[in-house]
């Protein structure tokens, strides 16, 4: 028996592909997030203060709001934010000053075993719930250190988001997976 060729037509058409022309150049970050040390993952108790969570379940949806949501909005507002510290439009974007910042010198303590000096700028940044993340800005390099997570916020105490008992709370998401 023999084979029967098969015809192939000729492409007549143009192929188009589905890439985007991009016009404009993409824009750097004004400022940059270092991560190179882990450690602002981890879960503390410090006497009244924890950051530890209830389960995998919550550790997923703090992380999910912390990385889609807080890390990227800082990115794409860095100049109004950084112009707009506690305004009445980023309210929870500010200095950690007086006994929040003591607080915050402590857990930070508790976590690296090593302490900070006065004249380093420690700021909160969040934009919605209870998730604010604590951080050291370096404004000579625009650089924004993350140094742990207030999930429960309690560096500045809320009647809305401090009805918890946080005390059996004891998932850590960097001890889980050790």
């Amino acid at each position: 028996m023999s084979k029967k060729k098969i015809g192939r037509k000729a492409i007549t058409q143009p192929v188009k592909h589905n890439i985007a022309k991009i016009t404009e150049p993409i824009k750097a970050a004004k400022v940059h997030f270092d991560f190179s040390d882990n450690r602002w993952l981890c879960s503390v108790r410090k006497g009244e203060y924890t950051n530890f969570l209830k389960d995998a379940e919550q550790c997923l949806k703090t992380h999910y709001n912390l990385f889609y949501t807080i890390i990227p909005k800082v990115l794409d507002e860095w100049d109004r934010i950084k112009t707009g510290f506690g305004t009445r439009q980023y309210p929870h974007c500010h200095k950690i000053e007086g006994k929040q910042r003591e607080l915050v010198l402590e857990v930070y303590k508790e976590l690296y075993n090593y302490e900070l000096g006065e004249e380093v700028s420690l700021y909160q940044l969040s934009f919605t719930g209870a998730n604010r993340l604590i951080v050291i800005y370096g404004a000579a390099k625009e650089t924004i250190k993350p140094i742990f997570i207030d999930h429960h916020h309690q560096i500045y105490p809320s009647i809305k988001h401090n009805q918890k008992d946080l005390s059996s709370y004891n998932y850590c998401i960097v001890c889980s997976h050790k």
